[in-house]
């Protein structure tokens, strides 16, 4: 036994699904043998690298397969095998997303990059995966299911000593602050000024601080 799954016994020392094991004894380790034709198993399946618009979904199993997957919401039911071979939902319509992919074993763990639609609120949206042996056509018993959490955009809030109407004579500050999941990329800031013609306004940005979830 060892502490690795993938290999016929699993990380907690049992026979893994697919894997025939003998020939051990209490002082030697079993040969194990995968069943080329049994039903795939997931040995890492996980959503992770949220944002506002993407996800990376990654896998992997143990045997070469093909790879079902539908994006819907979190309202959605687990659709049956048929329809997510199909690429539907439970209700046998389009879901927000859907995919086939063939999975290759000697890829390793595999990510896929999923895009989202912007929301303006936080959403939640169920992720449904199923794989079927690529060789034998022989498909997992279940349909797997996973939880995308996505948080609400930023909000923000601008404070200045400058008020409406006024004449400033001396440097200003103004100051913007964004929170909510912000996680990586650039922050663009828009500043407008309006007054007579003969007005000089020189604005000069300070640099961008990311701490935690808040960007000042």
């Amino acid at each position: 036994g060892n502490t690795a799954n993938g290999d016929g016994c699993s990380s907690t020392c049992t026979v893994e699904s697919g894997y025939s094991c003998t020939g051990g004894s209490s002082t030697t380790a079993d040969t194990c043998t995968l069943a080329t034709s049994a039903a795939p198993v997931f040995l890492t399946s996980s959503v992770s690298s949220i944002t506002l618009t993407s996800f990376v979904f990654s896998m992997q199993l143990n045997v070469p397969s093909t790879v079902y997957y539908v994006l819907d919401t979190q309202t959605s039911a687990t659709p049956s095998i048929a329809n997510i071979k199909n690429l539907k939902n439970a209700a046998g319509s389009n879901p927000l997303r859907s995919a086939k992919i063939l999975y290759d074993v000697s890829l390793g763990q595999v990510d896929k990059f999923v895009l989202l639609s912007p929301s303006t609120v936080a959403v939640t949206y169920n992720l449904f995966v199923y794989a079927v042996n690529k060789a034998s056509g022989v498909g997992q018993s279940s349909v797997t299911k996973l939880t995308v959490a996505v948080g609400a955009p930023p909000s923000k809030s601008v404070s200045s000593p400058i008020s409406s109407n006024s004449t400033v004579n001396t440097p200003a500050t103004v100051s913007l602050t964004l929170t909510g999941p912000v996680t990586s990329g650039s922050l663009t800031v828009s500043m407008q000024l309006a007054g007579p013609q003969s007005t000089t306004a020189t604005v000069t940005p300070s640099s961008v601080m990311f701490s935690g979830s808040t960007v000042s």
